[in-house]
């Protein structure tokens, strides 16, 4: 297999070198590993280390102790083993060049991918990233091998048995060809459809938005109202006869007020618009989407497009001046994406154009108009709206709770009884005493 590493990297001649760093045979025995961090020996020049392999080495240094001391013991150490016992196999020692924190990192992510290293190192070679989705290789791309890792690699490439798991990954992968380039083209080609289903119906909500408020008649016809009442209001003042209004009086409706409690300018203009067509107040209803459009950042979105487009043009140019032949794996999403994007860019500018029609709409300068501004006035003037009418309709209710009160009150009035009594209570009263004086009077028994 090709390496993808520079000239300087490989590791021819590397085995000869390495000797004589070598200042002792190695034990007989699994010892206990220090866990320090190594310095390439192709760094070693000019340096606290330089020439260190020339200097004498300690005369009184019992090896056997040492071994002794440092050995890792096993559990039936101490055991004898019989005479047929086979003789025991030498023992792998596990080689760790990596900081500890970087191998604890890119072990980590590699135990959540099925088949650990040996998966990801196929999956690249094959510039396969179904498997492996976004998400995994995002993690994985932010563990690429550096530069150094791999010089340390390569002093040690025939020990590469030895390796552990974070160090034969770094190994394997730095020998496919572009490696690097083969993640970064992977992880785009499953991030780009995401990115497109996001900001295409965005953009396009954006402009669907714009059109619907220049043609909508309800809306229309109830600033229209809007207009003439006020003309009528401020008749004979510096603000009458006014050929329409800016958006921004909008928002300045209730703070006209009327002498009747709880009532202003657009109240009446409410009331009036509703008393003569039912349906003038539908536009809060139609243009209802408009409490979603208002909270898309116009500017983000147009930042994200511009992301998009630039991550993609530039990757085809790094397959293009690829020399590995890794462009023949993307070819078919290149040229799907290369399309996209130009579809993206376009409806941004149908964004644009959009946005600088409804602010000659409604007489905005094109230059000065926010169309994200625009959205969010809108959107909190149909609400108010929405909340005057209901006011409306509850003081009217009130109102004619009011006036039935009234009428029960003054019909009640005109039926009140007269202070003087009645003729026949009067002649029956004296009936009944003329007969109680004369003896005359008898005690009559109700009927049961």
């Amino acid at each position: 297999m090709r390496s993808s590493l520079p000239s300087d990297l490989t590791d021819s001649g590397s085995r000869n070198a390495d000797n004589k760093f070598n200042t002792w045979h190695g034990p007989r025995r699994k010892m206990r590993t220090i866990n320090w961090t190594q310095i390439p020996k192709t760094l070693t020049g000019n340096c606290m280390w330089t020439g260190v392999e020339a200097l004498p080495k300690p005369e009184r240094l019992d090896l056997q102790q040492l071994e002794e001391l440092f050995c890792q013991k096993t559990g039936n150490s101490g055991a004898k083993r019989p005479a047929s016992a086979p003789a025991a196999q030498p023992i792998v020692v596990e080689l760790n060049l990596l900081d500890s924190k970087r191998s604890l990192a890119v072990n980590i992510c590699l135990r959540q991918i099925k088949g650990r290293g040996a998966a990801v190192v196929k999956a690249v070679q094959d510039a396969s990233s179904s498997e492996l989705g976004a998400e995994k290789l995002r993690g994985l791309q932010r563990l690429l091998p550096e530069r150094h890792e791999l010089e340390l690699l390569l002093t040690h490439a025939n020990e590469a048995e030895r390796f552990g798991a974070a160090e034969k990954y770094f190994y394997e992968l730095s020998r496919i060809p572009g490696y690097a380039l083969r993640m970064e083209a992977m992880l785009q080609r499953e991030d780009f459809p995401t990115h497109v289903e996001e900001l295409r119906p965005q953009l396009h909500g954006l402009v669907n938005m714009c059109d619907q408020l220049i043609k909508n008649t309800s809306l229309r016809e109830f600033l229209t109202l809007i207009l003439q009442i006020g003309n009528c209001l401020n008749a004979g003042s510096y603000a009458g006869n006014a050929a329409g209004f800016k958006l921004n009086t909008l928002p300045k409706l209730l703070d006209t007020r009327a002498n009747k409690p709880r009532m202003t300018f657009l109240h009446f203009v409410v009331q009036v618009a509703e008393a003569n067509n039912k349906n003038a107040l539908i536009f809060t209803k139609d243009l209802s989407n408009i409490n979603k459009i208002c909270k898309i950042s116009v500017e983000g979105l147009e930042d994200e497009v511009r992301q998009v487009v630039t991550d993609i043009k530039a990757l085809n140019s790094r397959l293009n001046e690829d020399g590995h032949g890794i462009r023949s794996y993307f070819k078919e999403f290149m040229e799907r994406a290369l399309l996209e994007v130009g579809e993206l860019q376009r409806d941004v500018q149908n964004v644009k154009n959009m946005a600088a029609s409804l602010a000659r709409h409604f007489c905005e300068e094109p230059e000065k108009f926010q169309l994200e501004e625009c959205f969010k006035l809108f959107a909190d003037f149909f609400r108010r709206v929405e909340e005057v009418q209901k006011e409306n309709e509850e003081r009217q209710k009130q109102e004619d709770r009011a006036a039935q009160r009234t009428g029960r009150a003054n019909k009640l009035g005109s039926k009140k009884p007269s202070l003087k009594p009645d003729n026949s209570e009067v002649c029956l009263v004296d009936r009944l005493m003329a007969e109680i004086r004369s003896g005359t009077f008898k005690l009559r028994r109700s009927e049961v």
